[in-house]
């Protein structure tokens, strides 16, 4: 159930923004740990850490990236199939994301986003004002579609998620 509470992110931090860890002096997957009880304290069970691929690489270089056989009829090869933390409600993989910042590290529960429309429709195709669907371009026999769409990412419980500093130059 969700926790009721004003609109006020000054008084209700946790619950409309989500939960923050940042201490930097502690090792990436530490940090990840303890945002993780934090959340779990709150009710949430992150299923999904998002990081950059910089981040994912010094991981694994520390940690995991030991000679792994992909297939038993393959010789075996360098590196990871995927790499993930074990947390008590299970497993939590590590997702690459390119446009994550090096410094941050989120864990997520993603049943609780979604993406929305203003109007609760699917996108809309922009009609020309002949009524045609599509924009046609005769120098080169080819089609332009348009669709409008005013979608949003919406999270229902912030407090099921969280992100975590770490220190980048540390790895």
């Amino acid at each position: 159930s969700l926790i009721q509470v004003s609109h006020d992110r000054g008084t209700y931090p946790i619950q409309l923004a989500g939960h923050r860890y940042d201490d930097t002096t502690r090792p990436v997957e530490e940090s990840m740990f303890i945002l993780g009880q934090d959340i779990y304290e709150f009710g949430g069970t992150p299923d999904c850490a998002v990081m950059s691929i910089n981040t994912y690489n010094k991981i694994a270089a520390r940690q995991w990236n030991k000679i792994v056989p992909v297939d038993k009829a393959e010789a075996e090869t360098m590196g990871n199939r995927k790499l993930g933390l074990e947390f008590p409600w299970g497993v939590v993989p590590f997702r690459v994301e390119t446009d994550c910042p090096d410094n941050l590290v989120y864990l997520l529960e993603m049943k609780t986003w979604k993406i929305v429309h203003l109007t609760g429709k699917l996108p809309e195709d922009i009609k020309e004002a002949s009524g045609q669907g599509g924009f046609f371009q005769t120098s080169d026999d080819t089609v332009q579609l348009r669709y409008r769409a005013y979608w949003n990412l919406m999270c229902s419980r912030p407090a099921s998620n969280g992100v975590c500093s770490v220190d980048s130059t540390a790895f």
